[in-house]
């Protein structure tokens, strides 16, 4: 009996099993037939790795994106396509292409996708870098244009520049005393913190030793704000690539932009009104006077307090991280390279002399210094990724078919460190830019540190002039060095990616007086 039983089940399983067998083949085949005919009939993408089911190409970005896809990029090209979870997305990693997005087709590629950042912590996009084309895209650019980063405003400002750049160096040789080393990281950072503030809001709001500091409770969680937004807008959101996933809140990202808006609302709240009950000097107007005195556009348009508030947060948060990280990393790649160093500060004898401080009028005869700033912003890219933006139409790019609603990444570290278009890109090398048989000009996008198009960076000239001003005060006024036993190989370059590409080790360095006492005295700083 059991035999028998054993025999019909055996006979049972075989014929249902080779049921499944074919039932599964052919589901397989379908499956095949199906891809292939959407290979043959859909939109011919342009080539990319293999995506994943769900997650999609989110696994080959790893922990430094713009080197896994200046990787790939060697496999498929300078135009690729990847599925970051659910949004398809095209990469961009020459010049040639470069162009064709930021120049030819701006006119498709200018708008800014829809990201949880944008929307929680710019009160859905009411700001400039996240808004999409439209109407208030051009108010906030015209504003830029005409009233915040013209000339007139930007000469406004030197005085302030120039007090936080003496500040900086007055302590820095103070801490430098006795031949001991400095850790300028967050000396930097309170610097360049402390001139924005100063530029927006008229107050310092960094440290305790500058001049006109609200010690307010606010004022001391205001700069706490810009180091948390970083490390969340420079990650990755998983809500973003995966929709369905966004009530979860995974990594509390979203909590947190959430809870810094509240925090930097309270903050701008207080600005806003202390503002509104003065009336500035004429050309003593700081940009949150400028801003609260706009009058509407032709088309009657004008800012509203929220829309304010969010553009504010942009100029803060831009102006901090990009800036200090601009002034870093050049002065970062001279300790690493004495050479060049010693070349600047020649070029600043020879211009200047040592009777007088530099100032920003003698900054177009100093060719080398100004080289030198662009080969730092060259390598390592301080922002690695342009802000990404998406396609308002369908579109060709190099033959192919881009659909409606495609995500951009631009890799600026990948155009600005391939050999393909650079000799030795490796190699800090600031003559490059002073070759006359060789120039590099804008309109080749070979060198895009500000961006391209109607995106590009508004406060361009004004962040240049700072980080040139700074450098050159800096090394007119100072002969630096590594702390003993070291050399400049083992000043560490290594980096992070983010917004911004963060320095992993701080840097440490020694700093002596080298022009005589009257001029340290007549520049106010107390040594």
């Amino acid at each position: 009996m059991v035999e028998v039983m054993h025999d019909t089940l055996g006979k049972f399983a075989d014929l249902y099993g080779s049921y499944w067998y074919y039932i599964g083949t052919a589901a397989v085949g379908l499956l095949v037939l199906v891809l292939f005919y959407r290979k043959l009939t859909g939109p011919k993408l342009p080539p990319g790795p293999f995506a994943w089911p769900v997650i999609g190409n989110i696994p080959h970005m790893g922990t430094q994106p713009h080197i896994s896809l200046l990787n790939l990029s060697k496999k498929y090209g300078p135009l690729m396509y990847m599925q970051l979870g659910s949004v398809p997305t095209i990469v961009i990693q020459s010049p040639e292409m470069a162009k064709e997005v930021l120049r030819t087709q701006d006119h498709i590629w200018a708008s800014r996708p829809l990201t949880i950042v944008g929307e929680v912590f710019f009160y859905d996009r009411q700001d400039l870098l996240f808004a999409p084309i439209g109407p208030l895209f051009k108010l906030l650019r015209r504003t830029c244009v005409n009233s915040l980063f013209t000339p007139k405003r930007i000469q406004q400002f030197q005085a302030v520049r120039k007090e936080m750049i003496t500040l900086f160096i007055q302590k820095l040789l103070q801490e430098c005393k006795g031949g001991k080393p400095a850790t300028v990281d967050n000396m930097l950072k309170e610097t360049n913190f402390n001139n924005i503030s100063k530029i927006l809001y008229g107050k310092s709001y960094y440290g305790l030793k500058t001049k006109n500091v609200d010690g307010s409770l606010n004022a001391r969680e205001f700069h706490e704000i810009p180091e948390l937004w970083a490390k969340v807008a420079g990650g990755v959101i998983v809500g973003d690539y995966l929709p369905f996933l966004r009530p979860l809140d995974i990594g509390g990202c979203e909590a947190l932009l959430k809870t810094l808006r509240e925090e930097f609302n309270v903050f701008l709240t207080s600005v806003i009104e202390e503002h509104r009950q003065r009336v500035p000097a004429p050309g003593t107007e700081d940009f949150v006077d400028v801003l609260l005195t706009l009058p509407a556009d032709d088309q009657g348009h004008r800012l509203t307090e929220i829309q304010i508030k969010s553009f504010l947060q942009d100029l803060t948060l831009g102006g901090i991280d990009t800036t200090t990280t601009g002034i870093f990393w050049p002065l970062l790649q001279l300790m690493r390279h004495p050479e060049h160093r010693k070349k600047v500060q020649e070029e600043l004898d020879v211009v200047v002399g040592r009777d007088r401080l530099v100032d920003e009028s003698d900054l177009p005869r100093l060719p080398y210094l100004r080289a030198t700033i662009k080969e730092a912003f060259r390598v390592p890219t301080a922002v690695p990724f342009l802000a990404p933006r998406e396609s308002l139409e369908a579109c060709k790019i190099a033959g192919y078919d881009i659909p409606k609603g495609t995500r951009l990444i631009v890799n600026a570290y990948a155009i600005h460190n391939s050999p393909e278009f650079w000799l030795e890109p490796e190699k800090f090398d600031p003559d490059r830019f002073l070759d006359p048989k060789n120039p590099v000009k804008h309109d080749e996008y070979k060198y895009i540190p500000f961006g391209g198009g109607r995106r590009m960076c508004p406060g361009m000239d004004s962040a240049t002039l700072f980080v040139e001003s700074f450098l050159a005060r800096l090394l007119h006024c100072c002969d630096l060095s590594l702390p003993e036993g070291m050399i400049p190989q083992d000043v560490d370059s290594g980096a992070s990616f983010g917004v911004t590409l963060a320095p992993t080790t701080s840097l440490r360095v020694i700093a002596t007086p080298r022009l005589t006492l009257k001029v340290y005295k007549d520049a106010g700083i107390a040594l």
